[in-house]
């Protein structure tokens, strides 16, 4: 296999619901397109990580238009989809390869994990102010890591460990926008299923949990959904899908 372009045809985001970001090679109609060396993803920094195509076992990268800086928006991986011009499919393999070149470029590693309502979009845009830090407010990368991967039995867990070290590193690839050493991911809540992980292949990896009174909390969600779409969205829901991310609803 070798890297490939997907020209986009049309976009229809498919989602299990506005609150949890879900990015999918499905988002797009495409045609495969000519071959390209996988070097390129490191040398654009307008591309960027988008999900994963377990079934042909390629990381699928979106390209952006040049002015759109994506560590500037509230929420990466809606922003990737929303300016997305073409994709890029780039086999695993060669996604290691591309990882390994550029491992001693994280020197210090943070996730923002949070309860919600609780300010954690602004602490991520508050790092993105300072110039010596990369901060990217929710990457999708990682809730399709676990929809893809992630079985209860753990029987895929060292698969899924060596794609999602080579994910955060790609995530957070040096580029013109970003120069820094140290990188400050704010993940979906949900990605905390993944969490055992990352702190083992980045030991040093730093945390910061952000949380808020409960009732502010409340008054703050029920606020906040009289205005969004209904999660459910009238479709039927796939409940294997929701225990993926949630998974005390099988108790």
């Amino acid at each position: 296999m070798i890297a490939r372009i997907l020209h986009i045809q049309k976009k229809h985001q498919t989602q299990i619901g506005e609150h949890i970001s879900l990015n999918n090679l499905q988002d797009f109609d495409y045609v495969e397109g000519e071959a390209i060396e996988p070097q390129v993803i490191l040398e654009k920094p307008n591309i960027s990580l988008y999900c994963l195509d377990p079934q042909n076992q390629r990381v699928i990268f979106v390209e952006t238009p040049e002015n759109i800086n994506l560590s500037d928006t509230p929420f990466f991986f809606k922003a990737q989809y929303k300016y997305a011009q073409r994709l890029i499919g780039v086999p695993y393999k060669n996604c290691h390869q591309l990882a390994k070149s550029i491992e001693d470029s994280i020197q210090q590693l943070v996730l923002i994990h949070y309860v919600g309502r609780c300010g954690s979009t602004l602490l991520s845009k508050l790092f993105n102010q300072v110039y010596t830090v990369g901060s990217l407010s929710e990457p999708g990368i990682f809730c399709n890591l676990i929809v893809a991967l992630r079985v209860p039995d753990g029987r895929l867990d060292d698969e899924l460990t060596e794609i999602l070290r080579s994910c955060i590193l790609l995530q957070c690839k040096p580029t013109t926008q970003i120069k820094s050493s140290s990188y400050v991911l704010k993940y979906s809540a949900f990605s905390i299923q993944i969490g055992d992980l990352i702190s083992n292949l980045f030991p040093h990896l730093k945390v910061i949990f952000l949380y808020r009174n409960a009732e502010d909390a409340v008054s703050s969600f029920i606020n906040w959904m009289r205005n969004s779409p209904s999660i459910i969205q009238n479709k039927e829901v796939d409940f294997n899908l929701y225990t993926k991310f949630i998974p005390l609803l099988t108790t």
